[in-house]
């Protein structure tokens, strides 16, 4: 929950510098253009929101409420975030990173639970979405 509620105020931030037109600098950009941005900012907030509803004795992630469209944005999200933590944890434990020890441990470990939060979603929205449709949206 914590890790959503980040990656929630980041993506936030980074929608609102967008918006101003202004620029974090070197080694703080992100890539992302405006819409991709945006389509983002509203995944964080529904997981941050049906996780909080889990949380409170649902236990699941209801994904009834969201259209064809909205779960193929899902699942390219959560597929991203995956591939994301996937090569945090390579750079992390390759020994290519300046963290080492402990510190690179602990980080990776986070990583790996993003990493099975993530994949087990896309996973999920694999059963529910055609495969046509995700043919033609796989990268």
């Amino acid at each position: 929950m914590v890790k959503l509620h980040l990656g929630a105020a980041a993506t936030g931030r980074h929608v609102s510098e967008l918006n101003s037109g202004r620029t974090r600098g070197i080694g703080h950009s992100d890539p992302r253009p405006l819409d991709w941005a945006r389509s983002d900012q509203q995944q964080y907030e529904f997981l941050i929101d049906q996780l909080r509803r889990a949380r409170r004795g649902r236990g699941y992630i209801d994904l009834k409420s969201l259209k064809k469209e909205d779960l193929v944005e899902m699942w390219e999200f959560a597929r991203f975030e995956a591939d994301r933590a996937h090569r945090n944890i390579d750079h992390l434990t390759s020994g290519l990173s300046h963290l080492k020890g402990p510190t690179a441990g602990y980080l990776a470990a986070g990583h790996r639970l993003e990493a099975r939060f993530y994949s087990f979603l896309a996973g999920r929205l694999e059963t529910i979405l055609p495969a046509e449709t995700r043919i033609r949206q796989d990268w």
